[in-house]
């Protein structure tokens, strides 16, 4: 859960499990940032040195403490616990609960490669075109289709 886009529209409210879904969760833990290193790097051993301090290191995950999310790595999210404010630390909480077994569904594949240009360009440009008139419902979603499609296949 990435602390600083998630937002309780009030103080009392509270993070957790949705009543009754203890036999199917409705949620997934899914990262909030993605570290990764370029296939083409002069400097591989050093790269993933990097991600691997990022990830694993106490002083690194004190220095981001959940301004990437609550740290993949359990250690690391733990010993941040003592030193959050009220509102992260309920995040902490929640993500640790969600850590646990049957607690979170399984999380869907990785997006395809175009997949965000997908969802975040195409369907926001054609939805738009349609709420304002610009486009039917019909030529909105052929025109998606296509490009699409294009992308698609440009990423494969």
């Amino acid at each position: 859960m990435y602390g600083t886009s998630v937002s309780l529209p009030r103080q009392d409210w509270k993070y957790g499990a949705l009543p009754g879904e203890a036999k199917q969760p409705g949620v997934h833990l899914m990262r909030s940032v993605s570290w990764a290193v370029n296939a083409k790097t002069k400097h591989p051993r050093e790269a993933v040195q990097l991600v691997d301090f990022l990830l694993n290191d106490p002083e690194a995950g004190k220095a981001l403490g959940l301004s990437r999310g609550v740290p993949p790595n359990s250690a690391i999210a733990t010993s941040l616990v003592p030193g959050l404010d009220p509102r992260d630390k309920q995040i902490a909480d929640y993500v640790e609960y969600l850590r646990k077994p049957g607690n979170s569904g399984k999380a869907p594949a990785p997006d395809p490669a175009g997949g965000k240009e997908i969802r975040s360009d195409l369907l926001t440009r054609h939805t738009q075109d349609v709420w304002f008139g610009k486009k039917s419902v019909e030529q909105a979603a052929e025109a998606f289709v296509q490009e699409a499609a294009k992308v698609m296949g440009r990423s494969s």
